[in-house]
């Protein structure tokens, strides 16, 4: 799961046009990064899952220190202004026998985790 952060910084500052924009090159973005099978889904606002299918949890978590590195790469503009996207994430494996709601508490506070200590980042769910 992430967050971008700031996001509503990014509306109210550029304006909507441009937050829409910033959520469409953020999903290309993430989209090619992704294997045939994985899963990228709008969670809220800006809140996002992916899915990894058949991923081990150190596999998942380089594939998402990836996306976090090519999020904060994306030159969006508004004008001659950069608009800077930055992205929390939160990883977690689900356990054998974890239901979907456990396992999204677990990597919704690892999100938050990753925000309280400075954004930008990648936890790992307990």
């Amino acid at each position: 799961m992430f967050d971008l952060d700031h996001f509503k910084n990014i509306n109210d500052t550029h304006g909507h046009l441009v937050g829409d924009q910033a959520l469409q090159v953020l999903v290309r973005t993430v989209s090619g990064e992704l294997r045939e099978g994985d899963i990228l889904a709008r969670f809220g606002g800006e809140e996002f899952l992916v899915l990894l299918p058949m991923a081990p949890r150190d596999a998942a978590s380089q594939l998402v220190e990836r996306l976090r590195c090519a999020i904060s790469a994306i030159e969006l503009r508004d004008g001659d202004t950069p608009v800077l996207l930055r992205a929390s994430f939160g990883v977690a494996e689900l356990a054998a026998d974890e239901g979907v709601a456990g396992w999204l508490r677990r990597v919704d506070l690892a999100m938050y985790q990753a925000k309280e200590a400075g954004r930008n980042r990648v936890i790992n769910a307990e």
